[in-house]
């Protein structure tokens, strides 16, 4: 008594469109022990064919439940599997690794997600303040767009298991302006980490190194991560 029990019904083949009803008897009341559509104390009944229901409810007594899975039409057999589960799912989030700082508004979501009990169905993502997205499978990684513009940028992934349950996870990334004009960053090295970072934009597809008057500019287009979208990287050397 006084948990909240989330139930979902998943449909694994067929066409029918399922429901649930939860139904409440008292044990030492016969009467109760037989009841009509209209009594139970929870459904779900609306998601339509194919379509995952959820249902929610919380007990305030400890007594004898009976949950009634309901076909409402189906020209084929139809497999299920019924959820039951009363806590929500772990994860994490980590916006380009962990990094603290970033050039590009393109980054990768690396998102964790756990549920002993009835596993991770889906997740879904927005910027801070912000809309979500569609739900979508868990990937690794997601490709995901800040808000455009400098500055700290919070990023939002609700992680959904099989029984409806949600969790929020966040992180948050500063976003850097580049230097202007627009051009390479003058007497940088490589071998130092302090300075302004490499700004990126989407145009090159092909790394060089170009000499000339004493400096040598290094461009570069992939960044090494497989299915990543081809950056640009624009930085001066002073060559000794």
């Amino acid at each position: 008594a006084g948990t909240s029990k989330n139930i979902a019904i998943h449909a694994t083949s067929g066409d029918a469109n399922l429901g649930l009803l939860l139904h409440q008897s008292n044990s030492a009341d016969p009467a109760t022990q037989m009841q009509a559509r209209p009594s139970a104390v929870a459904t779900a009944l609306a998601a339509g064919i194919g379509e995952v229901e959820c249902l929610t409810y919380t007990a305030t007594t400890s007594d004898w439940f009976g949950l009634v899975v309901e076909n409402a039409g189906s020209t084929t057999v139809t497999d299920f599997m019924v959820y039951a589960d009363s806590s929500a799912p772990t994860g994490s989030l980590a916006i380009n690794a962990g990094a603290a700082q970033t050039g590009a508004s393109r980054v990768f979501l690396d998102v964790t997600a756990d549920d002993a009990q009835t596993g991770i169905r889906r997740v879904r993502v927005r910027n801070v303040p912000g809309t979500f997205g569609a739900f979508q499978a868990l990937t690794a990684p997601i490709i995901w767009d800040l808000a455009p513009g400098a500055g700290t940028r919070t990023v939002e992934v609700e992680i959904e298991n099989n029984a409806c349950l949600t969790a929020l996870v966040s992180d948050t990334i500063s976003v850097y302006a580049c230097p202007q004009p627009a051009g390479p960053l003058a007497n940088g090295s490589f071998s130092v980490a302090t300075g302004l970072p490499w700004c990126f934009t989407d145009q090159s597809t092909n790394g060089l190194v170009q000499y000339t008057g004493g400096q040598a500019l290094v461009t570069g287009g992939n960044d090494g991560v497989s299915g990543f979208t081809y950056t640009y990287i624009s930085q001066a050397v002073v060559v000794p």
